[in-house]
């Protein structure tokens, strides 16, 4: 379901006869989800590649904002689609681009800096075990979350993975 499906004052997306939406059609649930999650996994695992390649001829931080940049400039015309254009007001609008520029084009190219003092794959262990660590740092930082077995086994599943 999309964001514009389930979120209130957001008109609804185009649908064919069968309800489902017009992308629908072409392919089967199922393939489409086994299809994109291998897409996913295929730029992931590309993606600390091709840094390091980019970092021989860019500073760090020219490269975390020209790729956010390029990224922003291909889903806009589907965020437009999606949302009305009614609700990009020019401080809407200045709000995305500073959250964009701090928490993504900033954010990356510090991450890219610190890539360009280590190896591809220390980088790509760094960032597959962050989420697993701050679970696992919740446990000690936060008075209402336990670490119960269940839990414990599968933060220690994930790193097994990441390693």
């Amino acid at each position: 379901m999309s964001l514009a499906r389930r979120t209130p004052g957001y008109p609804p997306l185009p649908t064919n006869a069968s309800g489902a939406g017009h992308g629908d059609r072409v392919l089967p649930s199922r393939l489409r989800v086994a299809l994109g999650a291998l897409a996913a996994c295929l730029l992931w695992s590309t993606a600390f590649v091709f840094v390091k390649i980019c970092l021989k001829e860019l500073p760090p931080l020219t490269l975390g904002g020209l790729r956010f940049l390029l990224a922003g400039l291909l889903l806009f015309p589907f965020a437009m689609r999606t949302l009305p254009a009614t609700r990009w007001t020019p401080s809407t609008f200045g709000r995305v681009l500073l959250i964009a520029f701090l928490q993504t084009s900033l954010l990356y190219g510090l991450f890219f800096w610190g890539m360009s003092l280590a190896r591809g794959a220390q980088s790509a262990i760094v960032v597959g075990a962050s989420p697993l660590t701050a679970a696992l740092l919740s446990h000690f930082l936060m008075a209402d979350d336990r670490l119960d077995s269940r839990k414990a086994v599968f933060i220690s599943m994930g790193m097994a993975g990441v390693a």
